[in-house]
């Protein structure tokens, strides 16, 4: 069973968190800190997929319910979306018991195993309800950095970026990402996002369509993006798709030396038996391939579990 909400306002992460801290490299304590911050933040550079028609959440859907349809009988097969979850118990029978509507009608179902498969922050909007004992194993609430996240139409002022007209073009297959500098923008401070870049579509290009770009920015920086950025980064007249505030990613911080095994200074992946909290791999690394590793270590627990060591136990 997954419980499972959105971890950003797009259908699916952005490659990279391009709202991390610029001055993190300078700041690690180690090399080796450093090092696996940055391979993790390049990850996902040169993918050719972009999104998928009718919405990138169809490829975890398709993959559950390709799963699901070789279940034995008697096993449920069934796919449901957008679920609301409202109670977690312990169960007699099975491990837990989960509580949730479905069409406005509250149904109760028993399970094995149960994948918390949201980040757990200081504000986030869940209403579970956790049986008194499944309180203390539950992930303390951290505190995640606040991104934002502005969708646009328009054509770049190229005079703001020092680069020549044609490098900002929206044309056909061609594309800008722009990064700022370290001294732009931690020093001079006069840059207003910490990532711009050309958003594809899937509509058939028609030579005449206004270039659409994304940005990223935090808001300590810029608290109205969707009026800020287009003013000083757009020619013209551009116009807002979307302009939206999220949680994006753990504050990171160097480990403590009061902790002998790091493994004490992490996010525990296995709460309980049975019972995983996929994103835990957050407290080190946070990007969409690291929630990829954690949902298939997740996956990896359930299927070598002594649970299924024979077929009567399915």
């Amino acid at each position: 069973m997954l419980l499972l909400r959105p971890h950003s306002p797009c259908v699916c992460r952005p490659k990279m968190d391009f709202g991390c801290n610029l001055s993190m490299q300078f700041k690690a304590a180690n090399k080796i800190a450093g090092a696996i911050q940055g391979m993790c933040a390049v990850s996902g550079f040169g993918a050719d997929l972009f999104s998928v028609v009718g919405g990138n959440e169809q490829i975890s859907q398709k993959l559950c319910e390709a799963a699901l349809a070789e279940s034995p009988n008697g096993v449920p097969n069934k796919l449901s979306l957008n679920t609301e979850v409202t109670k977690l118990d312990r169960s007699s029978k099975r491990r837990y018991m989960l509580t949730y509507k479905r069409s406005g009608i509250e149904k109760c179902m028993e399970f094995d195993f149960v994948v918390l498969a949201f980040p757990m922050h200081e504000k986030s909007p869940t209403t579970l309800t956790l049986d008194s004992d499944l309180r203390g194993v539950f992930p303390v609430p951290k505190k995640y950095a606040e991104v934002d996240y502005t969708l646009f139409r328009g054509d770049l002022e190229a005079a703001e970026y020092g680069l020549p007209v044609e490098k900002v073009k929206s044309d056909g297959t061609n594309g800008v990402a722009i990064l700022p500098t370290y001294r732009g923008y931690e020093v001079e401070k006069g840059t207003l996002f910490k990532y711009l870049g050309r958003a594809w579509s899937m509509a058939p290009y028609t030579g005449q369509r206004v270039g659409c770009w994304s940005t990223y920015s935090s808001p300590r920086r810029t608290n109205d993006p969707g009026r800020q950025i287009l003013e000083k980064y757009v020619k013209g007249h551009g116009s807002v798709i979307n302009s939206t505030r999220w949680f994006a990613y753990p504050i990171f911080s160097t480990v403590s030396v009061k902790y002998e095994n790091l493994e004490d200074a992490v996010e525990k992946f296995l709460l309980d038996d049975g019972l995983i909290y996929a994103n835990a791999l957050e407290s080190v690394a946070s990007n969409m391939e690291m929630a990829i590793v954690g949902g298939y270590n997740a996956a990896l627990l359930i299927a070598h579990s002594k649970d299924f060591d024979s077929q009567d136990n399915l």
